[in-house]
């Protein structure tokens, strides 16, 4: 009987949490995904890190959002990602803020001058409109 109670025990904690997150970012995702939060703390929001993996892949979308339990996942197709990348307007930073916008914050899409706007997440921002709209997404 014995036995029994300490294979149990060593069962139960050695068993991970089901409902366990992690806040995790690929290594080319990292200085958007950083550079969202410290944006964010530049105008007195501050979003928790948790519950968050952003990384790349091969995928059928830009872009793909998946919830498990309380773990948010954020994919980026790797083609799109550096075609992306080799363009100039911000691409790459409008379409990150715009998906996190939609995870960390809970905004929705919109039609107003916004990066939560599909036109300005696909076409990307000049560095004069940059401010504006990172004002405007982080109110």
């Amino acid at each position: 009987m014995k036995y029994l109670i300490l294979i149990l025990a060593v069962i139960s904690f050695s068993c991970s949490d089901s409902n366990e997150t992690q806040f995790a970012t690929s290594s080319e995702l990292a200085p958007y995904v950083d550079s969202f939060y410290s944006e964010a703390a530049l105008r007195g929001v501050n979003p928790p890190k948790m519950n968050l993996i952003c990384e790349i892949g091969q995928i059928q979308a830009m872009t793909e959002i998946s919830k498990d339990g309380d773990q948010w996942v954020l994919r980026f197709d790797k083609e799109m990602f550096e075609a992306m990348s080799a363009n100039p307007n911000n691409k790459v930073e409008a379409l990150i803020f715009h998906e996190l916008g939609r995870i960390v914050l809970g905004r929705e899409l919109n039609k107003d001058f916004s990066i939560m706007n599909g036109n300005i997440k696909m076409s990307g921002y000049s560095d004069a409109q940059r401010g504006a709209l990172l004002d405007e997404l982080f109110q």
